[in-house]
């Protein structure tokens, strides 16, 4: 997520292609963050259309303050505040005006009403209306939950260690969340934590077997014989950083 989110800042002052911005808000609390941080990567990892996929909170850069929660989640996973973008990095309007923004709204109401009729041709959808409920919802629903089904739903295969990370733990922490507040397990979040977790193990499988793979092609390539007419000797070799100390 990290490099994803410095390829994301280079490329917005560079690239005069087309932005498609996910805007996530109205508070920076580890829903928001998470859900919006997930999916502008999903739609990165989906579309093709060679421009820019930037997940954008709600709020100026210089007027928020992170709740201490959504802090120490960062900590967690591992990500710099600074990586963040907020509404005064991305110019929508300016975007729009010249025809280079499409727009994802996390949540309905992150736009008053004049920049919702100014930007209407470029909103594409809204992600989770506040209320809603699913099919199987048991109070649990929330943004995070609704972006953790669709990637599941429409590209599980995508979930690396980086999407199953911050997602992941978004999750717990809400498990944890709805334990003191209802004093059960949600079946929900459950299901949804073991589902990344499940595929997590698949994409650690399929990196280890390429990794075999590479390492296998290399031995082969590095392949010596020696022979005197009777014996055949074959040896290979290959680099290693391991240091090796000598007494």
């Amino acid at each position: 997520m990290e490099e994803y989110l410095r390829r994301v800042q280079s490329r917005l002052g560079a690239s005069e292609g087309p932005v498609h911005a996910v805007l996530g808000g109205p508070e920076p609390d580890v829903d928001t963050v998470a859900a919006t941080l997930c999916l502008a990567l999903h739609l990165s990892q989906r579309e093709s259309s060679g421009g820019v996929c930037v997940p954008v909170l709600c709020g100026c850069r210089c007027d928020t303050v992170l709740p201490e929660e959504t802090a120490r989640y960062l900590k967690r996973v591992k990500l710099c505040e600074s990586l963040l973008l907020w509404r005064d990095d991305v110019d929508l309007m300016r975007l729009h005006r010249a025809k280079r923004l499409s727009l994802t709204l996390l949540r309905n109401g992150l736009l008053d009403s004049s920049e919702c009729r100014t930007l209407e041709s470029s909103i594409q959808r809204v992600v989770y209306h506040d209320g809603q409920q699913d099919a199987g919802d048991d109070g649990a629903l929330s943004a995070v939950t609704t972006v953790t089904k669709e990637i599941l739903q429409e590209a599980a295969e995508h979930i690396r260690a980086t999407l199953g990370e911050i997602l992941g733990e978004a999750l717990r922490l809400q498990t944890e969340a709805f334990w003191m507040k209802h004093g059960r397990h949600s079946a929900q979040l459950e299901e949804l934590v073991k589902s990344l977790e499940q595929w997590g193990e698949v994409a650690v499988g399929e990196h280890n077997e390429v990794k075999l793979q590479d390492l296998m092609q290399q031995l082969t390539l590095e392949v010596k014989e020696f022979s005197d007419g009777e014996m055949t000797v074959v040896l290979t070799s290959m680099a290693t950083d391991k240091e090796v100390n000598s007494y």
